[in-house]
């Protein structure tokens, strides 16, 4: 896989040894990890066939890890994701072996790692095929690396590669755009927003109205009652009295 026509092919053959290449064996340094989608094995042709994809129309992954080699050439191993009965141990797993070694996959960046096979199950002699998948062995080679002669190619830099029949190299996946955050600003209290005035008005005085003005109006003086004292009258208005009325004179006491 390589994302120019025609390029070099960097993939461990442990399967083939009628092809150049061939090794049960590979020791190497961990020079990227990531996944990849899988492909149909088409058994006509006997290569791998379309793109994966689960039912749902997602795509189904595997992991490809890149090593340098001990010369400074490049090799990929290319391995299914554990499932559940992998990850149970009821069925084996190189994903699980190498989860292993380290606790997580990503620690396994830079250290140096020597993996076996055999051309037949070791412990029944059975051949490699459906319900019998190839076993490997794996572990840690201590105080050794080894670093790449070139650099590593673009498509082993993403961490999740889409199978692309247009594009040997494949597709990368995109990437969540990330949301346009809108800061919130909050009610105002007590107050309203008023808007700028514009520079041609704000530089002219406001027009103010005139208070129309209002004329005090004279007290008013309850009328003198006939036939009472002025002088009393007066004082009694001036106390504040109102209504003030005179008192009727008898003429005639009744006793």
């Amino acid at each position: 896989m390589a994302l120019n026509p025609g390029g070099a092919s960097y993939n461990w053959n442990y399967s083939n040894d009628q092809r150049d290449g061939f090794s049960l064996e590979m020791t190497g340094t961990v020079v990227s990890i990531q996944e990849v989608q899988a492909r149909e094995w088409d058994q006509q042709a006997r290569r791998p066939g379309k793109p994966k994809t689960w039912p749902d129309g997602n795509p189904v992954w595997n992991i490809r890890m890149g090593f340098a080699q001990p010369d400074g050439s490049l090799k990929t191993f290319t391995f299914a994701e554990a499932g559940k009965k992998q990850m149970s141990g009821e069925k084996p797993s190189v994903h699980v072996s190498l989860y292993n070694l380290t606790g997580n996959m990503m620690d396994l960046m830079g250290k140096t790692i020597h993996i076996k096979t055999w051309p037949n199950n070791p412990t029944t002699g059975q051949a490699w095929g459906f319900g019998n998948p190839r076993l490997f062995d794996v572990e840690l080679v201590d105080d050794v690396v080894y670093e790449l002669k070139v650099p590593l190619p673009d498509e082993y830099t993403v961490p999740k590669l889409l199978a692309d029949d247009g594009a040997h190299g494949g597709q990368p996946v995109a990437q969540t755009p990330q949301q346009i955050q809108v800061p919130q600003v909050p009610p105002m209290q007590g107050q309203f927003y008023a808007p700028p005035m514009p520079q041609q008005y704000a530089q002219q005085p406001m027009y103010q109205q005139p208070m129309p003005t209002i004329q005090a109006m004279p007290p008013q003086t309850a009328p003198m009652p006939q036939g009472m004292d002025p002088a009393v009258a007066t004082a009694m208005q001036m106390a504040g009295a109102q209504n003030v009325q005179p008192v009727g004179v008898y003429e005639d006491i009744p006793f």
